[in-house]
């Protein structure tokens, strides 16, 4: 069964809707799932970006052989939500953290969407991001890190390779880079006057800068 509620939306906004659905693992267990959806006045646009953002939900139900099992003590946190919406920008963050008898520490998962609520095509760093220059950005980001946390070779190659992933969310002072660290999720952000240097000529970064006023975490 699935319900929803719409917050209320003016012409041309990004309302919310929440979502919430009940599923069967076993004819007996069941998970219920809650998310967060983009309300647009445009509805092909708005099924275009919620038919992606429903996919990346879908990747998070539960595991009947885990959530099934009154033995393995399971507990899972899951948070679909909207992140910042705002001025034609939209910014979705994924993120679970499981746990279940027998692991030495909880399990971190996370996600990240980010769209153009114009056109509703995604939008990825290297859109962003001159792709010539990425591999200088993910030294700064690095660099920013090491000067929080200490870094050991492993770590720093390991690091550098989820930067490859590109997941980022969009914020009002820039963008903030999501990365594992151990086994912990982690961020940095990167200010819009850091990431001038870095961008490429189509505008979108001027664009994310313009659009300073979101919905915080």
């Amino acid at each position: 069964m699935l319900s929803s509620t719409v917050a209320a939306q003016k012409p041309h906004s990004i309302g919310i809707a929440h979502k919430r659905k009940k599923y069967y693992l076993t004819k007996t267990c069941y998970d219920i799932i809650e998310w967060e959806e983009v309300a647009l006045t445009n509805q092909k646009i708005q099924n275009k970006v919620n038919s992606v953002i429903r996919k990346a939900v879908r990747l998070y139900k539960e595991d009947a052989s885990l959530l099934c099992d009154k033995e393995l003590n399971y507990s899972a946190v899951r948070t679909f939500k909207v992140v910042y919406a705002q001025k034609g920008l939209v910014s979705y963050h994924l993120e679970s953290d499981i746990y279940y008898k027998g692991i030495l520490h909880d399990f971190h998962s996370f996600n990240t969407l980010n769209f153009n609520a114009e056109t509703g095509e995604q939008i990825i760093l290297d859109s962003v991001i001159d792709h010539a220059q990425l591999s200088n950005l993910y030294n700064l980001v690095i660099a920013k890190i090491a000067g929080e946390t200490e870094l050991d070779g492993l770590d720093s190659l390991d690091v550098k390779g989820q930067l490859e992933h590109q997941n980022f969310l969009i914020t009002n002072g820039g963008i903030k880079i999501l990365y594992l660290f151990q086994s912990y999720p982690m961020d940095v952000t990167l200010t819009f006057e850091e990431l001038k240097s870095y961008a490429n000529k189509n505008g979108l970064l001027q664009r994310l800068a313009d659009a300073r006023i979101g919905i915080k975490m």
